[in-house]
């Protein structure tokens, strides 16, 4: 986890919420917490994305496997013309292998978002922006104000079927160095980025 250090108190913000129902991970329209952004960090709660990333995933990840599957299909059947070269056993090896493949991207393609959902977690507190992420290797990652230069909320064409956006936070200190965060609901995307950029701006004037 990336070691921050305290930056000023703002007394005239709260922390966004994105109003989730509880144990359904959905966001509403951003509102405010009862809880001051100066307040500790341990009393802004973590919030999860919106609940359509799942099914915004799984969209996405069909159409990409499928189009994998048939192309690895079409590269690999005329090969069967020459079994009798290779051997008798060369057509059962290629069906195997283009099970084995169909059974992979199904699982990625259907399962693996509602697992990546469950683990990927935010939240907007005096410190910063504080996402962690993933299934097996967890990351923690801490973006502190004082380090945010400019802040982007993008939306791709299948995204915004979905009311989904993306929050791109791109900081000092590195090169080129850009935190992104995907599949907020667009509205709460926007609240966050208007935020930030008000507590940035209000730490400049400090």
């Amino acid at each position: 986890m990336q070691i921050v250090n305290e930056v000023p108190r703002l007394n005239t913000e709260q922390c966004p919420s994105d109003n989730s129902t509880t144990g359904g991970g959905s966001q509403g329209p951003p509102n405010e917490c009862d809880e001051k952004i100066a307040s500790p960090a341990s009393t802004c709660p973590f919030r999860q994305l919106s609940s359509q990333f799942v099914a915004f995933e799984r969209r996405t990840s069909c159409i990409f496997s499928a189009c994998a599957l048939l192309i690895v299909i079409a590269i690999t059947v005329p090969l069967l013309a020459f079994s009798s070269i290779i051997g008798v056993w060369f057509p059962a090896l290629v069906v195997l292998g283009w099970c084995v493949l169909a059974g992979l991207l199904i699982f990625f393609a259907w399962y693996w978002p509602p697992l990546a959902f469950k683990h990927i977690h935010w939240r907007l507190t005096h410190l910063g922006m504080e996402i962690h992420r993933g299934v097996y290797w967890q990351h923690q990652i801490v973006v502190p104000l004082v380090r945010v230069q400019h802040v982007d909320v993008s939306q791709g064409p299948v995204q915004r079927l979905f009311g989904l956006g993306t929050l791109a936070i791109h900081t000092a200190g590195t090169k080129e160095a850009t935190v992104e965060l995907s599949g907020l609901d667009h509205t709460t995307a926007m609240s966050v980025r208007d935020r930030l950029i008000d507590y940035k701006e209000s730490l400049d004037v400090l």
